[in-house]
């Protein structure tokens, strides 16, 4: 299954479902041997995807939440260069 797959969600969210779905079945060592197979096991176990997704996101949140100095130092340093250099060729 891909991301364009999956209708009527933004392509961040199809890729955190499709992460979820792809941790939880390899947590239940499910090897599907057909697409049929795949989609009633992704059917049967929508919620707790959905769920883990959910985690996935919360997950990313805290991270940037706990290294927000680090990076907002890094992207003020990045157009602080980007900005020089657009004054030296001008």
């Amino acid at each position: 299954m891909n991301i364009s797959e999956i209708p009527n969600v933004s392509t961040s969210a199809a890729a955190y479902l499709l992460q979820a779905a792809i941790e939880l079945a390899t947590e239940a060592d499910f090897e599907p041997t057909s697409e049929a197979q795949m989609r009633q096991w992704i059917d049967r176990n929508s919620h707790a995807i959905a769920e883990r997704a959910q985690e996935l996101q919360n997950e990313l949140l805290i991270k940037f939440y706990e290294h927000r100095q680090l990076i907002n130092e890094a992207i003020s340093t990045n157009t602080w260069e980007k900005v020089r250099q657009h004054e030296q060729t001008n």
